[in-house]
């Protein structure tokens, strides 16, 4: 048994080792993308091209993929993906953000691969439309309650919310070419009986952006 002196030493210990953690532990750990988001293309072709980061692993082992995205200093603004992948090919799509979680500045990027194979890199180009930033789309309380979160930094544009199915037919609209102003706002989605469970997408179109997320729906 430890007496009082000695557990206070060792929880002195143990902060210092867990703040030594966190100093060199990877910021994207806060900013990534979950996984399924990091494969789903923008809804612009164009936009996804732009966007994408191609892996292709040919050995038949499982191998350590790590992607970087480099800015233009020189100076990685995501650590993208550390992750032990199967051989295939992957597409992944970056959502422009760096590792704190905010947008980055227009312009070319590169992203650095290195995995069994060696190490590659491409290219990237971030572009926006006026209303990409100036609004956002939270699902984050959807499975407890069927709410939706909107943000809007900026007044008088007209903003729609629908709930579209997979085949991507429109089910249900909770806002339908509304002119709104700057503030937050929340939708609570009640589907008819005849809903099914299943996966959703929600679709928050803000002026000439639309901004997309998928929810699971259980009855």
């Amino acid at each position: 048994m430890y007496n009082g002196c000695c557990m206070r030493q060792l929880l002195l210990r143990s902060c210092l080792v867990f703040l030594l953690i966190l100093s060199v532990w990877p910021a994207s750990l806060v900013a990534r993308q979950d996984w399924e988001t990091m494969q789903t293309p923008p809804l612009d072709s164009a936009e996804a091209w732009n966007l994408r980061v191609w892996l292709g692993l040919e050995r038949s082992s499982t191998c350590r993929v790590i992607v970087s995205i480099i800015d233009q200093r020189g100076d990685t603004a995501r650590h993208f993906l550390n992750r032990m992948l199967p051989s295939g090919y992957y597409n992944f799509y970056w959502d422009k953000r760096d590792d704190s979680g905010n947008f980055v500045d227009s312009g070319t990027y590169r992203y650095l691969v290195d995995d069994c194979t060696g190490g590659r890199s491409g290219r990237l180009f971030v572009r926006y439309k006026k209303w990409e930033r100036l609004s956002s789309l939270s699902i984050d309380h959807f499975d407890e309650d069927q709410s939706l979160s909107f943000e809007l930094l900026a007044d008088s544009v007209i903003v729609t919310l629908e709930i579209e199915n997979r085949r991507g037919l429109a089910i249900d609209r909770l806002i339908v070419d509304s002119l709104m102003h700057a503030g937050e706002y929340r939708c609570t989605w009640s589907p008819e009986k005849r809903i099914p469970s299943g996966i959703y997408t929600v679709k928050l179109r803000v002026g000439d952006f639309v901004h997309s997320a998928k929810v699971r729906y259980k009855r």
